[in-house]
């Protein structure tokens, strides 16, 4: 039971932020003269952060025994730290803490305590980072609607979470810039007063937070892993093409989701040559494909195609960032005018960053050919 035995007692709430907590409190009073009992009861709507008085007072000679509290988020995305407490006008006990993301409910009953209740299922944490359009990137619920942000359960808004163009937005936690081309960033949610934004970085790491109540959210850190901070929360990589806008296509995998990822396809356009001729060497033909990756992404590569053979082979080579990683099979010798086939398959990890890869092609002689050829594979 919860007791107010003087004028001066109150049962109040704290709250940390502008959310809709709706209240209801039920008490009875007993007169300690005449044994008179008295039931009560009122409602309160808070929307500020503030310390409101929920019960009221009894009067003198009077005792009030609160029999249930009842608070629900009302808001639609805004959590909300309440913190329900017992003054006797000197001195304030807290008597319990907790966060209420939006739609959930915290109750007392004078035989069962405080307990929580409403959205325990909804708190699946989900969400992808999307292309719009060549300015625009979605970070929207998929699989789940919330994300959890520096301990607390965030709702992913329906329309996205703000800040996501490739102008005006948040670089390195300040506002109102733009991104550059050819570029590489890390991106994270930050809280801007209330509201879930994105935040490009650059110069920085991401990893498991160790925080109480954040243990495992994915968050930032500096460059040698050892200041972390829970205030940002890391959902993706972004890579700019050269305009500073935003790609996903199959040659140029260029905007990767920490959540919800998939295996992705790599192919370029089919390419050709004339009048190609090495002794050797590896030719590293300008187009292919690009990708920005995590570590533990998983790649498979294979470059093929034809060529036309003059009586000799031709060696087909993976080429990962600007090296040969694989070797292959070869055509092998057939008349002049005919088409030969070639191909070479490479599987490995690469570091988190950007990567491309291009066709690499050799033959032991200086012998002129025209090729024709592919790369094709899969990310993640």
């Amino acid at each position: 039971m919860l007791l107010l035995t003087s004028p001066n007692d109150q049962l109040q709430i704290v709250t940390s932020a502008a959310a809709t907590i709706a209240v209801h409190a039920s008490w009875v009073d007993t007169n300690t003269s005449t044994g008179v009992i008295t039931p009560g009861r009122n409602n309160t709507a808070i929307s500020t952060a503030t310390t409101t008085s929920v019960s009221g007072s009894p009067a003198a000679g009077v005792q009030r025994n609160v029999k249930t509290l009842h608070l629900r988020n009302n808001h639609a995305t805004l959590p909300c730290d309440v913190t329900v407490q017992h003054t006797d006008g000197t001195v304030v006990a807290q008597l319990h803490k907790t966060t209420l993301n939006p739609s959930e409910m915290l109750e007392y009953t004078d035989q069962g305590g405080f307990s929580r209740g409403g959205m325990l299922v909804a708190q699946r944490l989900g969400g992808i980072l999307t292309v719009v359009s060549a300015t625009l990137l979605k970070f929207a619920p998929l699989d789940g609607a919330y994300i959890k942000h520096n301990g607390l359960y965030r709702l992913i808004p329906n329309a996205g979470i703000a800040g996501l163009g490739n102008t005006n937005v948040r670089v390195g936690n300040v506002p109102g810039q733009n991104l550059t081309a050819n570029s590489n960033y890390l991106l994270y949610v930050v809280d801007v007063n209330g509201v879930l934004t994105a935040d490009f970085h650059q110069g920085v790491v991401h990893g498991p937070s160790v925080a109480p109540g954040n243990e495992g959210t994915e968050i930032m850190y500096n460059p040698g892993m050892v200041t972390p901070n829970d205030n940002f929360t890391f959902i993706g990589l972004v890579r700019t093409n050269n305009s500073a806008q935003f790609v996903d296509a199959s040659a140029q995998r260029f905007v990767r989701s920490w959540f919800n990822r998939r295996s992705l396809a790599l192919n370029c356009p089919t390419g050709s040559t004339g009048g190609f001729s090495t002794s050797g060497a590896v030719l590293d033909y300008g187009a292919g494909l690009e990708w920005i990756g995590f570590t533990d992404d998983a790649i498979n590569i294979t470059a093929y195609g034809f060529h036309d053979a003059v009586a000799e082979p031709i060696y087909a080579f993976v080429n990962v960032d600007g090296s040969v990683v694989s070797g292959g099979s070869y055509s092998h010798s057939a008349a002049l005018g005919q088409w030969g086939p070639y191909s070479a398959s490479w599987s490995g990890t690469r570091a988190e960053g950007y990567h491309f890869s291009r066709v690499g092609l050799g033959t032991p002689s200086t012998s002129v050919h025209d090729v024709y050829w592919n790369l094709a594979g899969t990310l993640g």
